[in-house]
Order: structure tokens, then C-alpha cells, then sequence
């Protein structure tokens, strides 16, 4: 049953909610067991019957629903923007539309969607030029162009659009308050026109849009209270594709709560789906903090930015969805794809033309998507690699390190230009003090692994003429020990447990909308459990998380009386 409050009083509820919506205290189960305690330490991590947190090892009761804690989660501005261009497909009038700024929201650990008067500006803009917009319009209302004025006409664009958008059958209040918008955008307005674009701005700012408000189906079972078929759709949606359920989820969702069998089934079905491989290159773009923007570097423009990031999106969903599918692959595979600008701009030869190609690379030098221009420039300075950058990312995404941030009064500036000197040379004299060394003995090792690449991501042997030297040593984790350069280290971090826990934890955060915590230990141990016996296979890590209790039940503790 859904909820018979007005939008104003949802917005009430919203906005005395979003102070916690996607903070939660606890550290993922990852990040408690993958080596903060213990920065040179082997890491422990969650295993198949327990897991490691700071009071030792705990074994898990997993009997019953395990549903983690549910504060209000708001949608992605990266969300935001693939669901309005679902509720109007094709619309010509969004061309021209700015789009919300993705960079603002990168993960659950960041705060909302932004600025309100961008949101505001936004839902504005939108609901301006698709009023005018008849074609979309007369799509979305399933009415003839001649008849948009009509009231029966009226009636199914509000229909379809605040169904859609709120991801739920509308309830009768809905339709009347929706009505009542309409109406009075029309007489203020003085036209048809007027009255639709009130109509679409109300609605892409309420909060049954810009919330996952999840009610539950009002059956309590012990602490957790059973979603229904719509809520569960909207999560396993905004999960895989991050967007609105498509046609055949909703109506699944409509026939009422869904199964676990059943969401296993639409989660098979939603991966490789366009929208799928979209979701997935976003994840991995911001996971590794892939360049988006433009860097002061030879040949290093915007037009290579935007090819760098899209050798590194073809690349994810060939692994991903058309290739190997496994974790391995994804750290290891000596291939890419390019065209010919981007081609010449690494040095590969036999591409022309401006359509990618996949190209098979020389083993020795590059293999997986961290040896990519993408991940590299995004984590170098524009005149010079950054190995602290690169190593902090490596550790953090890969491996859920929760390393302390340098102590007050630490100079960060890193070491000024000398071509006399390499990189690694000037960093270890930089951090020689005990006082950084205490971490940089942990970081640096990992960034100077990725030293034969520059800040461009150009392989090279030698900087101002002195050989590269990319060995180096992990110092935590499984997969610690010695390596010569960064495609022993990724081979390493390719068999290991505590990188396969960690991805696991950085998906079911994504999935969830906010940090993992101890609570989820019994979702974190069957995800991590499919993916391991799958021989890391990606699809079946996301479909473990999809099958979690997160995507079934929510805390009934949580819900108001």
C-alpha cells in the first residue's frame, strides 16, 4: 500500500530525513577488515562463515531476512539525469538541456544531489522546452498531436508520467493533486502549455521522485517488513541500469512483492542491457577517479580526454558483458580499444578511421584497465605522474584501505620539477621523515608500480634520463609481497581474496545508496561467497548482490508507526 501523504508533506519528511541520507556510521565490512588497523599487516576479510572486524573473528547468523539500515536515500545526479531522458525518450527538446553535475554525487559517501536551485533550475529548464515539445509529448500521453488539449488526453500524460517517475502506481491523491497542479498552471499560464509544464516541474521535484521512499507492504516478518513488487523494482533498476524500471520490471512489479527467484531472473535479464553497460562504465569511472577533465599536458586536449574515457567504457563492457567477465580480466586483459587518433597518440599501429576497434597490446608493457590513459591521467598532476594519487587509489578502491589522513601541519605540495631527478627519486627524498614515512612506506610502492606510464599514461623506460624503476613492494592484504612493475601488481591483486571482498563492498554500496556497515555482514558474505565460487565472475557478483535481503525487506524498526 503506498503512502496517502501530499507531496508537501513527503517533501517534509524528506527534508527532516536528509541530514542522514546517505551518511551512516560503521565502516564497511571491507574497510574494517582489509588492514586499517594494521597498515603493513596481512589483511583479513570477510570469509564464507565469518567476518573480521575490530573485535576479531564472529561467526555470522544469517538465518531469517538481514536487511541493513535504510536512511532516506536520494537519487544520483547521474540518476537523475538517465531517468529524465527515460521518462521522455528521444525528446529533441533535451538536447539543449544542461544536465545536472554528475561530479558533484560520485559515491553513497557523498551527500544529496547537489545544489536545490540547480535542482530547481533543472526541473525548470526541463519542464520549459518539453511543454513545447509535441512529438514527445503526444509519445508520452499516447494521444495523437491534434489531441493533447483534450482532458482524456490530459489525464494519461499525467498518468504515465508521475506513475513512471514516482516508480509506483499512482493512488488516487496522486491523480488529484497532480490535476489540481495542472489546472492551475493553465490559469496562471493561459494555455495548455502553461498547465503541462506545472504538471512536469512538480513532479521532478517531489520527493517521490528524488527519493527511494520505501514503505514496505505493512507485513512484518520479526524485524523486517517485506518491500513490494514496486520498491523492490526501483532498487534492482537504479542498481543495474541507473534508471527507471523498463516495461517488463514494471510490470512484474505490478503483479505484486517480488521473489528472490524472480528478482534473480529480471537482474540476468537487466544485465548487458544498454543501460547496464552504462551503469557499469559510470561505476568504474568514478571508483578510479577516470580524467574528466581537461589536463595541461602535450596532445592531452578535451576531444582526448572524452577518447580516453571512452577506450576505458568499451574496454569495461567487453570484459564486463562480452569477454572474459571476471575480475581477472578486468585487471589483467592485454587488450583495448581505440581509434585512429588514439591510436597514433599511444603508438599502436594498423588503426584508421574514427570507429573503435579492439587492438590486442604488447603483454610486456600493458594488460587491464588501470595501464589505460583514463585511470592514469586522472590520477597524475598535469605536468608530472602523481605515485602518491595513484597509489592512495589503488589501496582505497581496490583493496578498501582506510588509511589516516596526513597529520596537521604536513607540507603537501609535492616536490618541485627536476630534470635532474625521476619522480620516485624526489618523492622518497620528499617523505624520508619518519612522520610521512608511517604511510608513504604503504602508498608509495603501489603508485611507483605505475612509473612506466606518465601523465599522460605514455609508456616510457626512462624519465630525463635515468631507467624507470616500477618495483616496488604491497605491504598489506593477501596479496602482499614483491612485484617488478604494475602488471605484476595487478596480477597479484587479480588472485585476491581481500580485492574481490572489497569490490563486493564497493558494489553493495552502490546498490544500496550508502556505506556498508556491520549489519551487512550476511549480504556482504553470500555476494562475496557467489563471486568467489564463480571464479569472479562479475555478472554473478551483481546478481548475489541483487538477491541480497536489501533488495526484499527493509528494517521494520526503521518505519514510522
Amino acid at each position: 500500500m503506498r503512502s496517502t501523504w501530499s507531496p508537501l508533506a513527503l517533501l517534509a519528511l524528506a527534508l527532516a530525513s536528509c541530514g542522514r541520507t546517505s551518511k551512516h556510521g560503521g565502516a564497511s565490512v571491507s574497510e574494517a577488515t582489509a588492514g586499517s588497523a594494521n597498515m603493513a599487516g596481512s589483511a583479513n576479510v570477510a570469509g564464507a562463515t565469518s567476518v573480521t572486524g575490530a573485535g576479531g573473528d564472529a561467526p555470522l547468523d544469517c538465518a531469517g531476512a538481514h536487511p541493513g539500515p535504510k536512511p532516506l536515500v536520494t537519487l544520483t545526479n547521474y540518476q537523475l539525469n538517465r531517468t529524465l531522458g527515460e521518462l521522455f525518450p528521444g525528446a529533441a527538446s533535451l538536447a539543449a538541456l544542461t544536465p545536472l553535475d554528475e561530479a558533484r554525487r560520485e559515491s553513497p559517501q557523498d551527500e544529496g544531489f547537489g545544489d536545490a536551485s540547480d535542482l530547481h533550475t533543472w526541473a525548470h529548464d526541463a519542464a520549459e522546452a518539453l511543454s513545447k515539445d509535441a512529438p514527445a509529448l503526444s509519445a508520452l500521453g499516447g494521444c495523437q498531436e491534434s489531441d493533447l488539449a483534450t482532458i482524456k488526453c490530459r489525464d494519461q500524460l499525467i498518468e504515465r508520467l508521475a506513475s513512471r517517475a514516482f516508480r509506483h502506481a499512482l493512488s488516487d491523491d496522486e491523480r488529484s493533486e497532480l490535476g489540481e497542479v495542472f489546472v492551475d498552471g493553465e490559469k496562471l499560464g493561459g494555455s495548455f502549455d502553461s498547465g503541462v509544464r506545472a504538471v512536469i516541474e512538480v513532479v521532478l521535484q517531489s520527493p517521490e521522485f528524488l527519493y527511494l521512499i520505501e514503505l514496505g507492504n505493512g507485513r512484518a516478518e520479526g524485524d523486517s517488513t517485506a518491500l513490494s513488487g514496486y520498491e523492490s523494482a526501483a532498487r534492482l533498476a537504479l542498481f543495474l541500469t541507473g534508471t527507471l524500471p523498463d516495461a517488463e520490471l514494471a510490470e512484474v512489479a505490478a503483479s505484486g512483492e517480488l521473489s528472490a527467484e524472480v528478482i534473480e531472473q529480471q537482474a540476468r535479464r537487466l544485465l548487458g542491457s544498454p543501460g547496464s553497460r552504462e551503469q557499469t562504465r559510470h561505476f568504474y569511472a568514478n571508483l578510479l577517479r577516470f580524467v574528466g577533465d581537461y589536463r595541461a599536458a602535450p596532445d592531452y586536449d578535451s576531444a582526448m580526454v572524452a577518447l580516453a574515457r571512452e577506450e576505458s567504457g568499451r574496454f569495461i563492457e567487453d570484459v564486463s558483458f562480452d569477454g572474459a567477465g571476471t575480475f581477472r580480466a578486468l585487471l589483467t586483459e592485454p587488450s583495448t580499444w581505440v581509434n585512429e587518433r588514439l591510436a597514433k597518440f599511444y603508438g599502436y599501429p594498423g588503426v584508421s578511421g574514427d570507429a573503435f576497434q579492439k587492438v590486442q597490446l604488447d603483454p610486456a608493457q600493458r594488460g587491464g584497465l588501470l595501464t589505460q590513459s583514463a585511470f592514469l591521467t586522472g590520477n597524475s598532476h598535469s605536468n608530472s605522474t602523481s605515485p602518491v594519487w595513484r597509489g592512495q587509489t589503488v589501496l582505497r578502491k581496490l583493496l578498501c584501505w582506510d588509511g589516516p589522513t596526513p597529520p596537521v601541519g604536513v607540507i603537501k605540495t609535492p616536490p618541485p620539477p627536476d630534470d635532474s631527478a625521476t619522480t620516485r627519486e624526489k618523492l622518497e627524498a620528499f617523505t624520508s621523515e619518519p612522520v610521512c614515512q608511517s604511510c608513504h612506506k604503504v602508498i608509495d610502492p603501489v603508485g611507483f608500480a605505475f612509473e612506466h606510464y606518465d601523465q599522460r599514461g605514455l609508456y616510457r623506460t626512462t624519465e630525463n634520463d635515468k631507467p624507470i624503476d616500477a618495483s616496488g613492494e604491497l605491504l598489506l592484504s593477501d596479496a602482499s609481497g614483491p612485484f617488478a612493475d604494475a602488471l605484476e601488481l595487478m596480477k597479484r591483486l587479480a588472485e585476491s581474496s581481500d580485492a574481490k571482498a572489497c569490490l563486493t563492498s564497493k558494489w553493495l554500496e552502490q546498490a544500496q545508496g550508502r556505506p556498508t556497515t556491520e549489519q551487512d555482514g550476511c549480504a556482504q558474505q553470500s555476494a562475496l561467497g557467489a563471486f568467489t565460487e564463480s571464479d569472479g565472475k562479475l555478472s554473478e557478483l551483481m546478481v548475489a548482490i541483487a538477491k541480497t535481503d536489501g533488495f526484499r525487506y527493509r528494517l521494520s524498526s526503521e518505519l514510522l508507526p
